[in-house]
């Protein structure tokens, strides 16, 4: 290394006396929340989709929140994106006969390149389940492409990267100001709205894809080395049907039983976490299924106490899903 003055004069830590992160070189940490909502919301508010019936109106999307942050971090001119966003809305759509208006909410998660979107009913008629259902398989493929022109642009700098047809409020800019062009969302009464794909109160249904053999996928809940690897933690894994099981990640330290263990396909367990009551245990059911060369990991986990489905959807989907993507490198870790 060269003396204090003696350095090629490009480096810009030549003559600063403790050489931390000068210029922001090193890491540097930006906020786009804002202007992930307006993304979102700008291109989500713009999609139609045609009717299942000749009488009916094309259904449109509405937005009505995005929670959750995004935040690009530079590390020596490298940028990682990290987001976590929740989207809910409406979809609706119009009889052109009746002049009566049906749709229900829609909502998906954003934190991986793959989100699942959930569309509900304002009501069950056959009429209306037949729009929904159009609009679902319409809209789905539209909203996953959004989103993964979200992370691509988001991955490229954002707001401050000029992306070509990428809106890009300056910082200053509030949210209110970001999202002051866009039309008004139209009038819907959601009083009754149900969200009929989403699960009981006492369960939780969640699924990645991951980029690996189903027995490689298997392994990880059931070979100790490749348990701790990802909790890292003690983990107790491994046994046939009957066989006691336990392991630590994140909040939850969880233990059980195994009630089945097919490899490579299906490993059903009971599961209680150490905090619950000693009475109280649900049961997870893990399947592995093939998904254009990837790995579709499902897991329906169900009898959950009152009041603990947000904790334990977001342990699997944190605590587990995240993790071993990250881990073993089977997808992609922008969100991490």
């Amino acid at each position: 290394m060269a003396k204090v003055g003696e350095g090629d004069p490009r480096w810009v830590v030549a003559d600063r006396a403790d050489g931390k992160n000068v210029n922001a070189w090193h890491w540097s940490e930006r906020d786009v929340s804002t202007w992930a909502r307006a993304f979102l919301t700008s291109r989500l508010s713009a999609l139609t989709f045609p009717a299942a019936a000749a009488d009916v109106d094309p259904s449109t999307l509405t937005v009505d929140k995005v929670e959750g942050d995004a935040h690009l971090y530079n590390r020596k001119g490298t940028l990682k994106p990290v987001y976590d966003l929740k989207v809910t809305g409406k979809w609706t759509t119009s009889h052109a006969t009746l002049g009566d208006r049906s749709g229900g909410a829609y909502k998906f998660e954003l934190f991986d390149d793959d989100p699942e979107v959930t569309f509900g009913l304002d009501s069950t008629t056959a009429a209306v389940v037949a729009e929904r259902d159009a609009a679902r398989a319409a809209a789905a493929p539209a909203v996953v492409a959004i989103c993964r022109a979200f992370i691509t642009a988001l991955g490229a700098g954002a707001d401050v990267a000029g992306v070509a047809g990428t809106p890009a409020p300056a910082a200053a800019v509030s949210e209110a100001s970001a999202l002051a062009a866009l039309p008004p969302p139209p009038a819907f009464d959601d009083a009754a709205a149900v969200d009929l794909a989403a699960p009981p109160p006492d369960a939780v249904t969640a699924s990645v894809a991951l980029a690996a053999r189903r027995a490689d996928v298997y392994a990880a809940f059931t070979d100790v080395p490749r348990a701790r690897a990802w909790t890292q933690r003690a983990a107790v894994v491994g046994g046939g049907v009957g066989a006691p099981w336990s392991m630590e990640a994140g909040p939850f330290s969880v233990s059980g039983t195994v009630v089945e263990a097919v490899p490579g396909v299906a490993l059903t367990l009971t599961w209680r976490s150490a905090a619950w009551p000693p009475e109280q245990e649900s049961r997870v059911a893990l399947t592995m299924a093939d998904e254009e060369g990837k790995t579709r990991l499902t897991v329906a986990h169900t009898q959950i106490p009152p009041g603990q489905r947000g904790a334990v959807e977001a342990w699997w989907r944190g605590e587990v899903f995240r993790r071993i993507k990250v881990v073993f490198g089977w997808g992609d870790a922008n969100f991490l």
